[in-house]
């Protein structure tokens, strides 16, 4: 599995265990496909990424960025409420290991975006951008 499968998947982990979240998933649903009881919902989705050589002997060493989004979706009254506590909740278990289950060099949430969706209420929107840096060896062939 690569590094960049590797942190996503500590991610993913790390949120399931996050008291203020309900479901977590790879995959887009549509707000009709999630129930009631899935919200607040996080959507985990890897971004872009810039990529840099490190060394040039025969075993490559490359420096990545990698931007993961944390799409969250909050259902319900106090809906402004109910979005800051899962950011905040977010960031507090992801600072904890900002090595990420050591595959990462640091890691942190670098940008916060509120979104809007077409069928606002009852549902609030935001996307954590959570940049990772990490190193990561490819041997030429």
């Amino acid at each position: 599995m690569s590094k960049r499968e590797l942190i996503t998947q500590h991610i993913i982990n790390q949120l399931n265990t996050v008291r203020y979240i309900n479901s977590v998933s790879r995959e887009p649903k549509t707000l009709e496909e999630l129930g009631r009881a899935d919200f607040p919902h996080c959507l985990i989705e890897t971004a872009n990424e810039t990529r840099t050589d490190s060394s040039f002997s025969d075993s490559k060493r490359k420096h990545a960025t990698l931007d993961i989004l944390i799409n969250i979706v909050v259902h319900g009254a106090d809906r402004d409420k109910q979005r800051n506590s899962v950011i905040e909740a977010i960031e507090e278990k992801l600072d904890a290991d900002t090595t990420m289950g050591g595959n990462a060099h640091d890691a942190g949430v670098t940008s916060i975006e509120i979104r809007e969706i077409g069928e606002a209420e009852p549902y609030a929107t935001a996307a954590m951008v959570y940049t990772v840096e990490y190193y990561y060896e490819r041997t030429k062939t």
